[in-house]
Formats: C-alpha cells, sequence, structure tokens
C-alpha cells in the first residue's frame, strides 16, 4: 500500500518483510555450568541503557548457549523490548544473546532501509506498543507482527537518511524535524 504524507509517497510493508526476527532466552540458573567463567554478553533490558550497547551485565558459556533457546545475534542487531519494559531499544555494537525479554531484528539484504532510520521508528512507536501491552503479571507484545503498529514507513533511502541525521541532532526536536522534512520534502 502505498500513500502521500508530507507530499513523499511512503510505501508501508510489515516489519517481518525486511527483518527476520528472532527472541532470546535463558539458560538455567540452577546449571552453574551455563553461568560461572561465562564469556558470551547476555542483554536484559537493564543493559538497554542508550542507543548503542557494547556491554553486558552477565555473561554466560558456550554450554549455556547450546542448552537454552537464547541466540547469539551479530554486532549491528537492533534490540526490542517485548516483555515487561515495552518498546525500548537500541542496537548491538557486539556479538550477544539475550533473554526472552527481547527480540532481536535482523535486517535482510534486500531491504534497502536504513538500520538508524529502523531504530528512531520503532523508538518512536514505544507509546503506542505501550497501549497494546497485556499480561497479568507483566505486559507483553505478541511478535506475531500483525500488528499496524509494527507496519514502517519506507521512504526513499536519501530521505532515511537526512530523517536519521535530523534527529541525532541534540538540538532538533521530534516535531521541528518533522516540520523541516515536510517542508522541504518533494513527491517522488
Amino acid at each position: 500500500m502505498q500513500i502521500c504524507i508530507c507530499r513523499v509517497r511512503v510505501e508501508y510493508v510489515k516489519l517481518e518483510e525486511i527483518c527476520t526476527i528472532v527472541s532470546g532466552g535463558t539458560p538455567s540458573r540452577s546449571k552453574s555450568d551455563y553461568w560461572n567463567n561465562g564469556n558470551i554478553p547476555w542483554i536484559k533490558i537493564k543493559d538497554m541503557k542508550s542507543k548503542y550497547i557494547d556491554s553486558a551485565e552477565e555473561f554466560i558459556t558456550e554450554e549455556g548457549l547450546n542448552n537454552s533457546s537464547t541466540k547469539m545475534l551479530k554486532s549491528d542487531t537492533i534490540l526490542y523490548s517485548i516483555f515487561a519494559t515495552l518498546g525500548e531499544v537500541g542496537i548491538l555494537k557486539i556479538d550477544a544473546c539475550t533473554n526472552q525479554a527481547i527480540a532481536g531484528l535482523s535486517l535482510k539484504e534486500d531491504s534497502n532501509i536504513l538500520k538508524e532510520y529502523l531504530y528512531y521508528y520503532l523508538k518512536s512507536k514505544k507509546k503506542d506498543v505501550n497501549n497494546l501491552g497485556r499480561g497479568v503479571a507483566q505486559n507483553n507484545i505478541n511478535l506475531s507482527l500483525s500488528s499496524p503498529i509494527f507496519y514502517k514507513c519506507r521512504f526513499a533511502f536519501n530521505h532515511e537518511i537526512r530523517i536519521c541525521r535530523l534527529l541525532y541532532h541534540p538540538n532538533f526536536s521530534l516535531y521541528q524535524a518533522t516540520n523541516f522534512l515536510c517542508d522541504s520534502f518533494t513527491l517522488f
């Protein structure tokens, strides 16, 4: 589906069409050989303190990785929290695993989408995701990704670069960036 926003034609695609999505897991805490002297970073929501994630509070062993549902994620994978604290986003700068509260999103080679753009897009949806969250003890969202919240506007690549540069600039608010972009884009 294509529509025109701010004189820019955008295409809506499901997140699963542009990303490979995996969820993490937790090795058994009762098995010390899964944790003691581990050297594989194991990311929790608590570790998602900034845009880039380059360290972890806890580490697991190779045995812990192989005997649990957690998966090794490559550097540059986008992390997205789906349980408890919903909608936190970060970009891995190290190879690491995550717990089950975090999904790893790796852009597909043919997606033609800028990683930073997807990061900012997901970050902008935090309030919407929190409104969708369900759960008795902790809020969570379903990774079926059929919900419209996970649709992504695909601008032309050069527009994605401009959006990211504006959002990264410390003196630009989201409101200012949106107005600037809407005034400057032309239909393509």
